[in-house]
């Protein structure tokens, strides 16, 4: 603001403990809502974060990182990438999806996500989903193989064509009804679900991947309210401690170390690949960032046992390997 004050508004409200000495009005959104209907949401996140999948963390470290995504790029930090979760047939791909970025809940059908978007939608609605929806995760559901080439080619190109939406910080434009050119930047995150893997480089440096190579299954606390109601308790900690997460951000993504963290074995792949292509790496940093800063909000919050924090690290970076041999894996040079 004019005075130097950093605001952050989310859900309809402006988030922290500092009161604004100000006449102001926030513009509800008369689309959606975001669910938030959890009691001791943080402990209940900490037990969904230890008795899951380490797809769940990597999955809610990006729906926290989204929702700071104006932050990023003022910071010279830009996210440019999309969660690229895919894996063996029915094993559960779009369940985590929507359990995890399902908190938009469109008004008047409770239940009903509202930014989910199928494989057959056209560019054009993706990229007003993405530069209407600040700090929101858009799902696009369902990138599965098919029989016919024409439909094949069709899905990756579209896939294609969303992940350079997403990752892209160049705004773009749109005629409007009376001629005038409306700008429109990337202000949310994009999720993709599919069956099949992006072949060009270009979009397979923007993919994050999260790859289920057996079925995944989430415990019923899983759901769209709790990641909801972590937003909101993110978005008052991020508020509360600007300088020092933005001080995080920088000490991270200056100089980003994501090789040191993995477990490699002999290999040369996972260094060339993070040394070659540094998009990904700076992906990965932007990732490790939003993961610290829910740690250090869980703490602030709870007595977190060290044990458990130690074991929400481990999950973490498990997590990153697995993404990491999955690019290796997909890269044409390796």
């Amino acid at each position: 603001m004019a005075d130097g004050q950093h605001v952050a508004v989310w859900n309809g409200r402006v988030a922290g403990s500092t009161k604004l000495k100000i006449p102001y009005m926030i513009k509800p959104k008369d689309s959606y809502q975001i669910v938030n209907h959890i009691e001791n949401s943080i402990q209940v996140l900490v037990n969904a974060l230890l008795e899951n999948d380490a797809a769940l963390v990597q999955s809610v470290s990006y729906a926290l990182l989204v929702s700071r995504r104006d932050v990023l790029t003022v910071e010279q930090h830009p996210l440019q990438g999309g969660l690229y979760i895919t894996g063996v047939q029915s094993s559960g791909k779009t369940t985590l999806a929507r359990r995890v970025f399902g908190y938009t809940e469109r008004i008047g059908t409770p239940g009903k996500a509202a930014l989910v978007l199928e494989a057959v939608g056209t560019e054009a609605s993706v990229r007003d989903t993405l530069s209407e929806n600040p700090g929101c995760v858009a799902i696009i559901d369902n990138l599965a193989k098919s029989s016919s080439r024409t439909i094949q080619a069709h899905r990756k190109k579209l896939s294609r064509a969303m992940l350079r939406l997403a990752a892209n910080e160049g705004d773009s434009t749109k005629k409007g009804k009376t001629g005038k050119t409306d700008h429109r930047d990337c202000t949310a995150g994009i999720t993709l679900t599919a069956e099949f893997v992006s072949d060009g480089v270009s979009e397979l440096t923007r993919s994050i991947f999260v790859y289920l190579g057996k079925p995944l299954n989430l415990t019923e606390d899983v759901c769209p309210a709790l990641i909801g109601a972590a937003l909101e308790e993110f978005a008052d900690w991020f508020a509360d401690n600007y300088e020092h997460a933005i001080a995080l951000l920088h000490q991270i993504a200056d100089k980003p170390d994501i090789l040191s963290h993995l477990w490699v074995d002999g290999s040369d792949e996972f260094a060339d690949l993070l040394t070659r292509e540094r998009r990904i790496q700076a992906n990965l940093a932007l990732l490790r960032c939003s993961f610290l800063c829910m740690v250090e909000m869980i703490k602030e919050r709870m007595e977190l046992p060290s044990s458990n924090e130690h074991a929400l690290y481990e999950k973490f970076w498990e997590a990153i390997h697995c993404s990491v041999r999955k690019q290796v894996e997909e890269f044409p040079y390796f």
